[in-house]
């Protein structure tokens, strides 16, 4: 796949249609006060390259980022204070290159760095491909910083058992066609009691509601009884409040990474049982010689108040009492399982509804030839907002299987927080659309946790095995790649012995960190155990064509 495929990949949302409407001459506005309806296509057109860089910045796997994860999780123990993983000053960020032998740490003082093993001579042009590349002595930017490995947890009743971890990272990998690179995360749970013992295992990663199910963990070889919950996520909003925060470093991550894994259902809206009425277009005709651009409005006056959600409608125009909504017509036989709604709250009214074809999104040139039908009925925000997401999922084939349809619900209605419904509202959900909230919750980081309870019997052990595909952190500019790992933190486990494995390609070259080529035993008072590498036969930009 090359990079400009990925790109239409990845916005996969700004389909012909709405591209050919940004070419449509005199659209409307897209503000809550009257402005000229010229203004709509250059909103449009900025809220499409918002979304672009959105999703670029999400899924990381454009250019050699692979693809975005975050997760779910259960209400249960923290995985570590924040102050705590915060690694120490000397273990700052020392991205430079080896040859240069220090680094400078927070204090400004500076220490010295040991060059790992694997770095401890030059690379080779004739075995690297080119030359050493360059690195600059700058911070390094990542793209959208990942939380690092977290250890298995276990809650109930744990005196007396051990544990042995034994991690694999191989870094080979994310030169395949994925980008990730791969972990295979084993564990030796040791009884060393004379009596049985159950307990529940809890393993947390960070993945989104798109990723999540990729992770597998088996226990003795089974994966049977197991379940999969959800916490919040913990990106925040960027100050301007119009963008989802992305990491760009490990300190960054750790001012707002969770100290506690909270379920999304202790943070469910206050809205969950918000009556709300629906008004629904439905029997859609569409000439086959219809305008490509061709759009179906629904027209109507209504209280300047009004508080209405846009479900599933391309372009809104409001105008004091008159408001438009519109959707290309060829949107119901290209998505024909997604509803096109709006939700309308605190019992008011819409007035003088009509239904109107036009030639495209601007709804100036009337045409004739599409029509749809109009119905209304009552319903809660917690049954709407579900219906709509797993439409949204299904429609963008994402396969949920492990994730009930009460979590999904809840996931979005504790986002809500940030909406004119909520607490902390953000200007990105001024104009709540369920195109950009459903995308927004399916794709933001969060702490997934796979449950199963199990028994192990009086002086005996069970062997824990998770395999996951993970993205490095990944730096735009010089092109490193980062892997962090967290020993035992937030775990419960004692643990006799951590070993990692990294496993790397030829291309690569380990750069610094205390993670090196090949078998660590950790010590696990260390909170933070990191790779920083590169590709040593690519400088500049490295592209995976």
């Amino acid at each position: 796949m090359t990079k400009e495929e990925k790109l239409l990949y990845a916005i996969g949302e700004i389909d012909d249609e709405l591209i050919m409407e940004a070419d449509a001459p005199a659209p409307k506005n897209i503000t809550a006060f009257p402005m000229n309806k010229r203004w709509k296509k250059a909103m449009l057109t900025a809220a499409c390259f918002l979304l672009c860089i959105g999703v670029w910045a999400s899924v990381g796997g454009l250019f050699r980022m692979g693809s975005a994860s975050t997760g779910m999780v259960s209400n249960a123990k923290p995985a570590a204070p924040a102050e705590a993983l915060i690694p120490e000053a000397a273990e700052e960020e020392c991205d430079e290159i080896v040859a240069e032998t220090e680094c400078t740490t927070q204090e400004g003082a500076e220490t010295p760095m040991e060059a790992p093993a694997a770095k401890a001579e030059e690379a080779n042009p004739e075995t690297s491909g080119v030359g050493k590349c360059p690195v600059g002595e700058d911070e390094v930017f990542y793209i959208n910083y990942q939380a690092p490995l977290l250890p298995l947890d276990v809650s109930g009743d744990s005196d007396g058992i051990r544990a042995e971890r034994q991690l694999t990272i191989d870094a080979a990998a994310q030169y395949d066609e994925s980008n990730t690179v791969e972990a295979v995360d084993e564990y030796l749970l040791k009884n060393t009691t004379n009596a049985d013992k159950t307990l529940t295992l809890e393993y947390h990663y960070s993945a989104n509601f798109r990723t999540a199910e990729s992770v597998s963990m088996k226990v003795d070889g089974s994966a049977d009884a197991q379940s999969l919950e959800a916490s919040l996520s913990y990106n925040g909003f960027e100050d301007d409040g119009m963008n989802i925060h992305h990491f760009s470093n490990w300190n960054d991550l750790m001012e707002r990474f969770p100290t506690e894994f909270s379920s999304v259902d202790d943070y469910v809206s206050l809205y969950a049982n918000e009556p709300i009425v629906v008004y629904e277009l439905y029997d859609a005709e569409i000439p086959s010689d219809a305008p490509d651009a061709a759009c179906i409005a629904v027209e109507f006056e209504c209280d300047e108040d009004t508080f209405i959600w846009n479900n599933n409608f391309n372009g809104m125009s409001v105008d004091g009492n008159s408001r438009i909504y519109d959707v290309f017509a060829k949107e119901f036989t290209r998505r024909e399982e997604m509803s096109r709604s709006l939700w309308v709250f605190g019992g008011q009214e819409l007035r003088d509804i009509q239904i109107k074809g036009y030639t495209n999104g601007a709804c100036e040139v009337e045409y004739d030839g599409v029509t749809a039908k109009l119905r209304s009925y009552q319903t809660t925000l917690k049954e709407a907002v579900s219906e709509s997401i797993w439409q949204y999922a299904e429609a963008n084939d994402i396969v949920l299987e492990r994730v009930d349809e009460e979590t999904l619900a809840n996931a979005v209605l504790a986002y809500l927080k940030y909406s004119p419904l909520g607490a902390e509202p953000q200007p990105r959900y001024d104009y709540l659309s369920s195109w950009e909230v459903n995308s927004d919750v399916l794709g933001v980081d969060r702490i997934f946790t796979i449950e199963q309870t199990v028994t192990i019997p009086a002086n005996s052990s069970i062997h824990v095995k998770v395999e996951l595909d993970k993205r490095p952190n990944w730096a735009f500019e010089s092109g490193q790649s980062c892997i962090d790992v967290v020993p035992s933190l937030g775990s419960e486990l004692d643990f006799d012995s951590i070993v990692i494995n990294l496993v790397k390609s030829d291309v690569l070259d380990v750069l610094s960190g205390n993670l090196t080529e090949g078998e660590t035993e950790l010590d696990t008072e260390t909170e933070r155990w990191y790779a920083i590498y590169k590709e040593a036969e690519l400088c500049g930009l490295p592209l995976n064509e």
